[in-house]
């Protein structure tokens, strides 16, 4: 017996063939598969790098999946939470005037 495929359109179930099906829902697989990726936690490998941690995320304390993470956090890990960029108002409107002008 030969698999059937559909698609819905307008909340109406349309048949459709495997060809079509699948390249209906290639961009939605890959949509899924980049938030997925988006989820997955990063760890310092100790040398000033990141590598992808390769644990299962529903047990992984770096999991990325919406929460809130805390600073600590990120130092743990090796990340600076250092505010290095100072906000100069007078330098910044200097500059804006500057692009204007030019």
């Amino acid at each position: 017996m030969k698999k059937q495929y559909f698609i819905e359109i307008d909340g109406e179930q349309i048949p459709v063939t495997e060809e079509v099906y699948r390249a209906y829902k290639q961009p939605l697989w890959a949509e899924h598969k980049h938030k997925e990726r988006a989820k997955q936690c990063q760890i310092s490998n100790g040398k000033g790098g990141v590598k992808r941690c390769e644990a299962g995320c529903s047990l992984c304390p770096h999991d990325r999946s919406g929460s809130v993470l805390s600073l600590d956090c990120f130092e743990k890990d090796g990340y600076s939470t250092e505010d290095t960029t100072a906000v100069d108002p007078p330098q910044i409107l200097e500059d804006a005037l500057l692009l204007e002008a030019l």
